[in-house]
């Protein structure tokens, strides 16, 4: 859903590549030093004969120093996020790029992977701005999927496509053409899926691997949707009334978090946002602060965010809005939409959705787009991949599983329950952190990890925290 400014015309670009490497500047990474980059021509649908070709765009930051140490491949989550332009400022100066190639790679439907329907972000963004019912919020939706997939269709574009079983092939087509012989697999969130579908797919081709905030195969991620935020929620709620300076500045957190819930129930909070009036109600306010739980500095500010809409104080929340705006954007609708429909919604028990919403009957309405969000994934295509996809991954690969105690998407037990199945994985919680995980004792696990990956992880440096700074 990103929009990228380059120096030549994408379109024709794509239209005169096969397998390229780009010459002379890196049209991915301006600003950049020691990079390559280019594309690699994979099948549309492996399946199918003349399916067509997809573009897969890929940046290696290359090792500061040679090196024969294999290269980390970065997956990125979502689904539907880019790597290239959201991981590259990550990865430039890291520690990890000392000895090792980086290899950064946009998956098919993202980034520079041939995206579509990329207004899809700033659309949503303006049925938030509404004072709309969950009911209106789905129907706006369902009409501008719906003028997405006629302009797909014009394309010939073909939805099924877009699955982990062609996923995985594409990032081993980009090992191979790079001449990787063996690689260091590093996912996030959805890409940690990816990464279990990768080690289970070419386990001869995978040295070690690390998967941060675990989004397995087994798991569903609407069985529990709520009952993660909720909890989630309870534990912020109870450090900071653990904290006594936060306590002493917002004191009754819980209690005036679900009265401004109710109070946005009946009459929405407008404030200037954007050159235009932004109508924030109940769900835009959950969605909001769901995004705000992804980070411990964002958890911190979670009280002033409630405060400020008791004060009608626009400014905080304008910061927290602007955060959900940045990642709606990020995320490609057609990947994300795609992806779900086929190994998600398919899998969901008839009634699990329903009896996890009425068992968090306080949080409803719901973050705005969760309570339509599977019956608008049946709409944009009702197929389903095979049932074995569900099977837990189970590997030999020396794998470090990393997650937060405040995920509330993926919590601790996704990670837990994924340990079963690895004989050689180790898990390391981060107690006070949540899905977004790359800090500095993250990266030095990981080096350490990398040095010898089947000695235990000192994950220490993980429980040493002084809570949060509450803002």
């Amino acid at each position: 859903m990103k929009s990228f400014f380059l120096t030549c015309s994408f379109a024709l670009l794509i239209s005169c590549l096969q397998s390229h490497k780009a010459d002379m500047e890196c049209m991915f990474a301006q600003g950049l030093t020691d990079v390559d980059c280019g594309y690699v021509a994979v099948p549309a649908k492996r399946s199918e004969q003349n399916s067509g070709q997809i573009q897969i765009a890929y940046l290696v930051l290359k090792a500061k120093k040679q090196s024969t140490k294999d290269p980390i491949i970065f997956l990125q989550g979502g689904p539907g996020a880019p790597a290239i332009s959201s991981m590259s400022v990550v990865f430039q100066n890291n520690t990890l790029r000392k000895d090792r190639d980086i290899v950064l790679v946009d998956q098919r439907g993202t980034g520079f992977s041939e995206a579509h329907c990329d207004e899809l972000g700033s659309q949503f963004m303006a049925i938030m701005a509404q004072d709309l019912t969950a009911r209106e919020e789905y129907n706006h939706i369902l009409k501008i999927a719906q003028d997405c997939k006629y302009e797909l269709s014009d394309q010939s574009i073909d939805l099924s496509s877009y699955t982990i079983a062609e996923n995985a092939p594409d990032i081993e087509e980009v090992r191979k053409y790079l001449g990787y012989d063996k690689v260091v697999i590093m996912g996030g969130s959805y890409g940690t899926r990816l990464g279990l579908e990768y080690m289970k797919t070419y386990p001869m081709n995978v040295s070690a691997s690390i998967l941060l905030g675990l989004f397995p195969h087994h798991v569903s991620l609407y069985e529990n949707i709520f009952t993660n935020l909720n909890a989630s929620l309870r534990l912020v709620f109870k450090s900071c009334a653990d904290n006594s300076e936060c306590r002493e500045a917002y004191p009754n957190l819980e209690e005036r978090f679900y009265k401004i819930k109710t109070q946005l129930m009946a009459e929405p909070y407008a404030f200037k946002y954007n050159n235009g009036i932004f109508y924030m109600n109940a769900q835009d306010m959950l969605l909001l602060v769901h995004q705000m739980l992804y980070h411990p500095a964002l958890i911190a500010r979670i009280p002033e965010f409630v405060k400020a809409i008791e004060h009608k104080n626009p400014g905080p929340v304008r910061v927290s809005l602007q955060i959900t705006e940045s990642t709606m954007k990020l995320i490609n609708g057609v990947m994300y939409w795609s992806v779900m429909s086929q190994e998600e919604r398919p899998f969901v028990g008839a009634e699990a959705f329903q009896l996890d919403m009425e068992k968090n009957k306080h949080l409803m309405p719901g973050p705005a787009f969760f309570i339509s969000d599977l019956k608008l994934q049946q709409e944009w295509m009702d197929q389903s991949v095979d049932k074995t996809f569900k099977l837990p991954v189970q590997s030999d690969i020396p794998t470090l599983l990393v997650n937060g105690g405040f995920d509330p998407v993926t919590p601790i037990s996704n990670a837990e329950s994924t340990l079963q199945y690895l004989s050689k994985g180790q898990l390391v919680k981060f107690p006070m952190n949540s899905h977004s995980l790359m800090n500095a004792c993250f990266f030095e696990l990981v080096r350490a990890f990398l040095r010898d990956p089947e000695s235990p992880a000192d994950g220490s440096c993980a429980q040493k925290s002084n809570g949060f700074n509450w803002e």
